[in-house]
């Protein structure tokens, strides 16, 4: 194996990383969009329970059986029921984006797991390119005396030879 074998694996982990932080960037705005719309269910939490408590009845001056103060009643309720509605609405949407937020929350540990095992392979990969190029060193090195050796060796038998010849002649 060599470095152009990790190149593939690397520009997989860093279009894994941007689709991460793509993600993270999803994530923020949707917990913004989550806290107004928690603003607003509050809101309109306080307002009916100010309606339960009669508090924004008693700003009409209701107590009398006028009937413009039993037309401001019967307005209350309605905007009372209106309330519910969006308090209701309100709720669901907070439901869904609590949801939401939470599998995305979810796919982002599941990424950031497979970009942290990706990691972990590719310094395995890298020790491993390095041991291996460590022991073809020592073998070359270990070749080149074996081979010098073998030379001198071979040197030497060919002069014992060449004398033997000589002595003979």
């Amino acid at each position: 194996m060599n470095s152009f074998s990790l190149a593939p694996n690397r520009q997989k982990m860093a279009i894994c990383c941007k689709e991460l932080d793509s993600i993270r960037d999803i994530f923020n705005e949707k917990e913004k969009e989550l806290s107004v719309a928690m603003a607003k269910v509050d809101a309109l939490t306080r307002q009916l329970d100010e309606l339960k408590d009669g508090n924004i009845i008693n700003s009409y001056n209701i107590g009398t059986t006028n009937s413009s103060n039993l037309n401001a009643l019967i307005g209350c309720q309605a905007n009372s029921s209106k309330f519910n509605v969006e308090l209701e609405k309100l709720k669901q949407e907070l439901l869904y984006r609590t949801k939401l937020n939470e599998k995305i929350s979810e796919e982002m540990i599941l990424k950031q797991k497979q970009i942290d095992q990706r990691t972990i392979e590719l310094n395995n990969i890298d020790q491993r390119i390095s041991s291996l190029k460590q022991r073809l060193n020592r073998k070359r090195s270990l070749n080149e005396q074996l081979n010098a050796q073998i030379r001198v060796s071979s040197r030497n038998r060919i002069q014992i030879i060449n004398q033997k010849h000589l002595m003979i002649t």
